[in-house]
């Protein structure tokens, strides 16, 4: 989840006018969805098309720097930091839920376009399940290992089912019917998916 760029992969060009560019894709991202186009993106970061070729071969390796960039502007290794360094599982699970929801709410948007690329780019989706996958782990190491190993985790539950649930509630997917479709306040999805997640969780 957190580690968001592997060892393989480059950057090139001017890191200021890279930037510019990244920033711009995620506020064209969360603006557009996935009609973003690369050349709406270049226009907003006052770069050439061939500029933005030059830093990133193209969409998919926008669409991939956008993961790393996405990390660092929303300042999620800090947040997620709170949830490892939780002193009990049943605090880890209130924290992970927590920023889970509160991370849809920042990443809606810019994940729709990313979910859609995933369809479209073979490589982009390998990339991008491969951090999903990470963010499962994470959830399963994290958390729902930790409840079970503390006695707090019901006996209803096993791990990959218990990781299996906290994945589908917290999705995106998720958090846009509730939210776009059905009306619910981000404040609401909150308190609500937490109250769902964690009496279904953990024995009282």
């Amino acid at each position: 989840m957190i580690d968001t760029m592997s060892s393989s992969e480059q950057t090139y060009g001017d890191p200021e006018t890279r930037r510019r560019i990244l920033d711009a894709a995620l506020e064209l991202s969360a603006e557009l969805g996935p009609s973003m186009r690369l050349i709406d993106v270049a226009r907003k970061a006052g770069v050439s098309h061939q500029g933005l070729y030059l830093h990133f071969g193209g969409r998919n390796g926008l669409l991939v720097a956008m993961l790393p960039h996405m990390v660092e502007t929303f300042d999620l290794t800090r947040r997620f930091a709170q949830v490892t360094e939780a002193p009990n599982g049943r605090a880890a699970a209130a924290r992970m839920i927590d920023f889970l929801s509160s991370m849809n709410g920042r990443l809606d948007a810019i994940g729709w376009v990313l979910e859609e690329a995933q369809h479209l780019d073979e490589a982009f989706g390998r990339d991008w399940r491969r951090k999903t996958l990470g963010l499962r782990e994470v959830i399963e190491d994290d958390v729902i290992m930790r409840l079970s190993e503390e006695g707090s985790l019901r006996d209803v539950w096993s791990i990959e089912d218990a990781t299996d649930l906290v994945l589908a509630v917290t999705t995106l997917g998720t958090w846009r019917e509730l939210t776009r479709e059905l009306g619910w306040t981000p404040e609401q999805y909150s308190e609500n998916v937490t109250r769902v997640l964690m009496n279904s969780l953990i024995d009282s």
